[in-house]
């Protein structure tokens, strides 16, 4: 069989979309934008097309298809988790786990600030340090990218540990280990950026 002979045919089309994963809102807005699909052949859609609409939108992970013969189509939708805040031109956004930015009205006080301008790809490799070490997002306050490639992360508890450009995994576990190291309860900052040597701070 081609497309040509099964166009020929009559098959039911589709009539019902249906969209779970996200708030009512925004489910209503993604049904009208897909309303091209219906009165389409079920088996012949252009799932393509489909996936234009979602990936113009940024707060969206992933998403899947599911077929509900004869007539309806069932999107299950994946909304990205929001990793941290940051400010650009003046205006809120969060940075998704999808690699994008979300725009906002407002931050999310739980999340961390993120500061300066990294390759969001490269961000998110940076949190997965965090989960190598055990070291949890929600505990930090503040994250600072530099031109050099170098991070400095803050807790909420305000202790800065200042990070090498290489050996990041190794700078920010032992950055951790300090951290709750009952002999180091006074510390306001940890300098790792020198090889082989360990600046502190006291409160």
């Amino acid at each position: 069989f081609n497309n040509i002979f099964l166009n020929k045919l009559s098959f039911p089309k589709i009539n019902e979309i249906s969209i779970s994963g996200l708030n009512n809102e925004n489910n209503l807005k993604i049904i009208d934008e897909l309303d091209f699909v219906k009165m389409e052949n079920i088996f012949l859609i252009d799932k393509k097309d489909i996936k234009n609409v979602f990936e113009k939108k940024n707060f969206i992970e992933k998403f899947y298809i599911k077929k509900q013969y004869p007539s309806t189509l069932n999107i299950v939708v994946q909304k990205t988790n929001f990793l941290a805040n940051t400010i650009i031109d003046e205006k809120f956004f969060f940075v998704g786990s999808n690699g994008k930015l979300i725009l906002s009205n407002t931050s999310n006080e739980k999340l961390p600030y993120l500061f300066g301008k990294p390759n969001i790809k490269e961000f998110i490799n940076f949190l997965g340090i965090f989960e190598e070490v055990n070291l949890k997002l929600n505990d930090i306050s503040e994250i600072y990218y530099f031109q050099s490639k170098r991070w400095d992360v803050k807790t909420k508890k305000n202790i800065l540990i200042k990070l090498p450009d290489t050996n990041i995994k190794n700078a920010l576990q032992l950055g951790y280990d300090i951290i709750n190291d009952s002999n180091f309860k006074n510390i306001n900052k940890i300098d790792l950026r020198i090889n082989n040597q360990i600046i502190l701070n006291d409160k």
